[in-house]
């Protein structure tokens, strides 16, 4: 009686047996699938980290608002949340620092 499941015997006139090659190329198989999980892990966590920096500048910039600085006409300094009304009562804005 033949067994269709056994395992092949090494062949010196054949090479490996079928079931050294399967095992190979799952191996590879598998190595191959790691690769990519991998790759795609990095690619994700890279888009993660770039939207993270994105939102966490836009709320910043909404908590915080933007300080402009200048230096006035008669050598003095101003700094506040917008450029309306800078150095008004000290000859204008002689710099935007």
């Amino acid at each position: 009686m033949h067994d269709r499941g056994a395992l092949r015997v090494c062949n010196p006139d054949h090479g490996e047996s079928t079931a050294k090659q399967d095992a190979k190329a799952a191996g590879q198989e598998t190595k191959d699938a790691g690769k990519a999980t991998a790759g795609a892990a990095k690619d994700a966590g890279k888009a993660t980290a770039k939207a993270t920096k994105r939102t966490a500048r836009k709320v910043k910039h909404r908590v915080k608002g933007t300080t402009v600085t200048a230096t006035c006409n008669d050598g003095t300094t101003y700094s506040g949340k917008s450029r309306k009304g800078a150095c008004s009562g000290h000859r204008g804005v002689k710099a935007w620092t």
